[in-house]
């Protein structure tokens, strides 16, 4: 795993720095930006694939920091019900300190739409936040799950603070509060679930 995130960094991937100079890969997708990781790969069962990157972006600090940004296409949520994914995998220190991965709306200070504490040693851990729209306007429901630790909850309720006619920013945050390096995001990937 160590070698395959040292040979995605020797490639290089699109990144800019934040206001306190933290590395942060950062995409944003529209309908007439075509890549390799914006959304214009169909799967057969219907669902559209909106990000598949490989950020390799690691704690640097000891307080919660960005570690992937991504911008939802306007219309996305455009009917009750539709879904989106968010699908991560993350790698660890060779520690016991606690790590703390997050979905978070807009920014490190935005609505915590639920993440996972956990402990894993030397390890990886896998976590899925699904997304779903109870309006049209700018309400979602999030319903998040993590393993190894089996950590199963509902966030409930969340309001958001864009409209899903527009374009709406969240961000994976990574929480190391007792060293430095602790939590890297390794691959993440998010989809238009099809209805």
């Amino acid at each position: 795993m160590r070698r395959l995130l040292g040979i995605v960094l020797a490639i290089g991937l699109a990144v800019s720095a934040s206001a306190d100079g933290t590395v942060v890969p950062s995409q944003t997708c529209s309908g007439s930006v075509v890549s390799s990781q914006c959304g214009t790969s169909t799967a057969a069962d219907g669902d559209t694939i909106l990000f598949d990157a490989l950020p390799g972006t690691t704690t640097t600090g000891t307080s919660e920091q960005i570690l992937y940004t991504f911008s939802i296409p306007a219309a996305t949520w455009s009917a009750v019900g539709d879904e989106v994914l968010v699908d991560a995998l993350w790698i660890t220190a060779a520690n016991a300190n606690t790590k703390v991965p997050r979905l978070r709306h807009t920014n490190v200070a935005g609505t915590n739409l639920n993440g996972v504490s956990s402990a894993v040693n030397n390890g990886s851990f896998h976590t899925f936040w699904t997304l779903k729209a109870i309006d049209t306007t700018s309400k979602l429901f999030v319903d998040f799950y993590g393993f190894p630790t089996s950590t199963a909850s509902i966030a409930g309720l969340q309001s958001t603070t864009c409209t899903f006619s527009g374009s709406c920013v969240f961000v994976l945050t990574g929480l190391t509060a007792t060293a430095a390096g602790d939590l890297t995001l390794v691959w993440v990937k998010i989809t238009q679930i099809a209805r």
